[in-house]
């Protein structure tokens, strides 16, 4: 049975117009990000995060 979790969070205020995911600690898996405004999804990523062992 595969595991699904739902994150969220929210800043109070950004220093600057960029925003960094480290994904190195999530596990391999597919991934749906949303970014929301006032309650609606403005834009919707999907990713696949693998490890890449020959590095």
């Amino acid at each position: 049975m595969k595991k699904s979790f739902v994150y969220d969070g929210s800043l109070e205020s950004f220093t600057s117009f960029q925003i960094r995911i480290n994904v190195s600690q999530m596990e391999d898996g597919e991934y749906t990000l949303r970014i929301v405004n006032k309650g609606r999804v403005i834009q919707e990523t999907r990713f696949v995060k693998t490890s890449n062992i020959n590095n």
